[in-house]
């Protein structure tokens, strides 16, 4: 029982030093492991991600990392011609989240909707996180914060996909 609890420690002071790094701010899902809402700290990569939950990132820690991650637009507001996104985002439903398991593993996901307290991205992320997905973050803010930087939009109807994104971006999935 105790090398399970250094093993923890390890793992947790290894996510806050990467979190760190990376101007992220979490806190432990262990700590609370069945609060649906809680901020969760990055998994390290092959450590046990059920033990790990998610992070926020900020608009601007993600502008600086575009294109190097993929970005999932959750917003339930359906595509009408003044509806924007974060440029190169992924649409996906989020009622019908069985498209986690066909994300690639490996990969850093980021997670928006159009709701400033990111509800909706979180409980994705949790769903992300139980799909074997070590690399989940919500969007500070949401769309909402992205918009007040002045950071890219376009179009919800737009469907770019970078070649560091699933090659699915429809909302079926």
């Amino acid at each position: 029982m105790q090398e399970r609890d250094r093993q923890r420690e390890k793992q947790r002071a290894q996510a806050e030093a990467q979190q760190a790094e990376m101007g992220i701010k979490g806190s432990s899902s262990v700590d609370n492991p069945v609060s649906p809402d809680y901020r969760g700290e990055m998994a390290v990569p092959g450590s046990d991600a059920r033990l790990m939950g998610y992070g926020d990132m900020s608009a601007e820690e993600l502008s600086r990392r575009l294109p190097d991650v993929t970005v999932l637009d959750l917003s339930k507001t359906r595509a009408s011609p003044e509806e924007m996104k974060i440029a190169g985002a992924l649409i996906k439903d989020p009622d019908r989240v069985d498209w986690a398991n066909d994300l690639p593993k490996g990969r850093v996901y980021v997670l928006y909707d159009e709701s400033p307290d990111q509800i909706i991205s979180s409980r994705v992320a949790d769903r992300l996180i139980g799909a074997g997905h070590d690399q989940v973050f919500v969007l500070q803010g949401g769309i909402h914060q992205w918009r007040k930087s002045g950071l890219p939009l376009e179009p919800r109807s737009t469907t770019a996909v970078s070649g560091q994104s699933p090659s699915r971006s429809d909302t079926s999935h």
